[in-house]
């Protein structure tokens, strides 16, 4: 079949077809990311092993119309986002600890409360390292900080994990 012939199939038809005359684009792979948190301390440069929670959910508002008996309409609630977990392999530095503890910690000074809000960038790169997509997480703040299992018998790597809460993200790039 010429290659004429295939494109006004997947176009009229939607078979795909011309998908496979062009030139491909694979997916970005899921472990080539960094994560920047900057705010009023001082962050180590280790890397995280894992990211997820990067999730908003929108409420369905249903109601119905008087005299419409037969359809639902249906309109946009209130969006609610997920918190957003870090974990990686726990190391002599103490930043995630501290960035945890300043939310139960008080100036003795000031006898203010400490700022504990942070702002955190996602981002995904592709497969020269360049940066194709990246995520904005503002006024985030550790709501749980979890260490590994302590296991005698095991080799595994003790993982630091943080639970981060937030009013919302937004994507910046790509």
């Amino acid at each position: 079949m010429n290659k004429l012939l295939r494109e006004a199939l997947a176009s009229g038809f939607g078979s795909g077809l011309k998908f496979a005359d062009t030139e491909r684009h694979d997916p970005y792979k899921s472990f080539r990311f960094e994560v920047e948190i900057s705010g009023h301390m001082v962050f180590a440069r280790a890397g995280f092993q894992k990211v997820s929670g990067l999730k908003m959910n929108t409420d369905v508002i249903e109601y119905r119309e008087g005299g419409d008996n037969l359809t639902v309409s249906k309109s946009p609630g209130l969006t609610k986002f997920e918190p957003i977990t870090l974990e990686r392999g726990m190391s002599e530095d103490t930043d995630m600890w501290d960035w945890a503890s300043k939310i139960f910690h008080i100036d003795e000074t000031a006898h203010e409360q400490v700022k504990y809000r942070a702002n955190v960038k996602i981002k995904l790169k592709g497969r020269n390292g360049e940066v194709v997509k990246a995520w904005e997480i503002p006024n985030a703040w550790i709501s749980r900080y979890e260490t590994g299992e302590f296991d005698a018998m095991g080799n595994n790597v003790m993982i630091e994990t943080i639970e981060l809460q937030h009013e919302g993200w937004k994507k910046i790039y790509g």
